[in-house]
Formats: C-alpha cells, sequence, structure tokens
C-alpha cells in the first residue's frame, strides 16, 4: 500500500466569512510516500482547475487574468475572508490508484478505513461551527459520511452537516456557467 497525504494546512483569513471545503488537493499537490511532486502546494493549484477563475467571476463579477502564484491566491482569499481546508488528511492506496484524483478512490478507502481525516488547529475549528459551510462537490452519501468523520475528528456537532451548501465540482464547466450556479447560495454569506 502507498501513503497518499495532504499537506496543506487549512487557510484562515484574519476576517473569514465563510469556509469553502473539498476532500482532498489534487494528486500534483500530494505526498506520496513521503515525496512532494509541485512545490508549494495550495488548493487548486493546478492551471487545468477552474476554481480560482470561478471565484474570481463569482465574488468579481468580471473575468480578470487567472491567478498565478500562491502569493495571489492567498491575498485574495485575505480581501474576501474566504478560509478553505479539506477533510482528507491521508489514505492507503494501492499503486495503481495513486494517480487517480477521482473522489471516488477517497470514498472507496474511506469505505475500507484506509482513510484519516484531517484534524485542525483551534482557530479553525471555532470557525467550523460558527462559519458558513461550503463544500466544492456534490452532494453523495459517501460525502456525508465522510464530513460526519471530520465533524467528529474536530469536535463539530454532526447537525451542522445540513447547513453545507453543496456546490457542483468545478473543474468540468466554464467558469461563467459554474458561477452562475454557486452565485445564489455562495452571495448569501456575504
Amino acid at each position: 500500500m502507498i501513503q497518499s497525504k495532504d499537506i496543506i494546512p487549512e487557510y484562515i483569513p484574519n476576517n473569514t466569512k465563510l469556509i469553502l471545503l473539498g476532500t482532498m488537493c489534487s494528486v500534483n499537490a500530494r505526498e506520496i510516500d513521503g515525496v512532494v511532486k509541485n512545490a508549494p502546494p495550495f488548493f487548486y493549484h493546478d492551471n487545468r482547475n477552474r476554481f480560482w477563475k470561478i471565484l474570481q467571476y463569482l465574488l468579481e463579477d468580471i473575468d480578470n487574468p487567472p491567478f498565478l502564484s500562491v502569493a495571489e491566491k492567498k491575498a485574495y482569499l485575505e480581501k474576501w475572508g474566504v478560509a478553505i481546508g479539506n477533510v482528507v488528511d491521508t489514505m492507503e492506496l494501492k499503486k495503481g490508484e495513486c494517480n487517480d484524483a477521482s473522489d471516488e478512490i477517497i470514498y472507496s478507502a474511506f469505505k475500507k478505513n484506509r482513510v484519516l481525516t484531517k484534524k485542525v488547529r483551534p482557530k479553525f475549528r471555532k470557525l467550523l461551527q460558527t462559519k458558513p459551510l461550503f463544500f466544492t462537490c456534490k452532494r453523495k452519501p459517501k460525502l456525508d459520511r465522510l464530513l460526519l468523520d471530520y465533524f467528529k475528528k474536530n469536535k463539530v456537532a454532526p447537525a451542522r452537516l445540513e447547513e453545507v451548501v453543496f456546490l457542483h465540482t468545478p473543474t468540468r464547466k466554464a467558469h461563467a456557467t459554474l458561477a452562475e450556479i454557486w452565485r445564489q447560495d455562495f452571495l448569501s454569506a456575504f
């Protein structure tokens, strides 16, 4: 078995208004059996992922050039008060599964008790209990079980699951179209 680890700590801006959660960082940002492929790892830092374009379009309603550096992304999260974190810390995979970025691999490993969820810093735990929560994935029973495990580990009330707004995954559609899907629920937090 190979250990795949999300080494990106949660990002907490000074004036957090909401939290965006995801399952686990991309394959390129993971530590695989102690080796990190790309540095510096950060959330959705793969240039094929549309997350940052969608977030920028959503919050500013314009189509600016994309963010290229981690510093630009952190400054943007700070500007808008968006905290961000992933729920999976580590998982054990078969060698052939290590390059599969799908959440189905995570759910399968979780079902086999080969996933550990993250334990977050106290400041992030407090925010998880009080701030609006958004998840960058469509709601599924498998995801509910993973989130409940994450909440339990971090002493967050299970009832918070019903308050999570699930957003369609921002990787397969044009950013303007997907931003419109996110807009109604997401902007209610501001």
